[in-house]
């Protein structure tokens, strides 16, 4: 099982010289870091768990996000490709997407993730299982976010393409269904 170094991912992000960092606290778990990353048109807070082997694989989390310039932005599809290569195998990156207009009008309408703005980004860079935290569990999850998981190994990703495949034909076949034009 993995784990992330939070040192070289918060130096990673610091060499971005319109970016400030800040660390801001410990989080519920123990070793789970929070940051406050600022630049002049947006700011966010990042959560970084290194995973707890053997139990636990580590997790991102980008929230709290001030503008809706962010979504779009270098630094959004920077920080997914970086913690696509350092979550490792099963490794998760936790977005907040409420003022991601686009996402959310998407998602409430059933469209499949990789078929969204940003599912389509995280998908690009290796997330392959999504889950949708459309509604907080236990009021302390906070915002609604999408949640990626990056696979185990190649056959858990061929596995997850093909899910994710059948899923897109089922949705593409129920939006040209005869039934659906029907009921607008």
């Amino acid at each position: 099982m993995n784990s992330i170094d939070i040192e070289k991912v918060t130096s990673r992000i610091r060499s971005n010289k319109t970016v400030k960092l800040t660390e801001s606290g410990k989080g519920r778990l123990n070793e789970q870091v929070y940051f406050l990353l600022d630049t002049k048109n947006y700011s966010l807070i990042m959560s970084i768990y290194p995973g707890k082997k053997p139990y636990y694989r580590p997790f991102a989390e980008l929230f709290a996000i001030s503008k809706t310039s962010f979504y779009g932005s270098e630094l959004e599809e920077f920080l997914i490709a970086l913690f696509s290569h350092e979550l490792g195998p099963g490794g998760k990156l936790f977005i907040a997407y409420e003022d991601d207009l686009e996402t959310s009008k998407k998602l409430s309408q059933g469209v499949p993730v990789p078929l969204t703005r940003l599912g389509h980004i995280m998908w690009d860079h290796g997330f392959r299982w999504f889950k949708d935290w459309y509604f907080a569990e236990g009021f302390m999850e906070g915002d609604q976010k999408l949640q990626g998981e990056l696979p185990l190994d190649k056959g858990h990703e061929i596995k997850q393409i093909h899910k994710m495949n059948q899923e897109i034909k089922n949705h593409l076949k129920n939006q040209n269904s005869p039934e659906k034009d029907n009921n607008r």
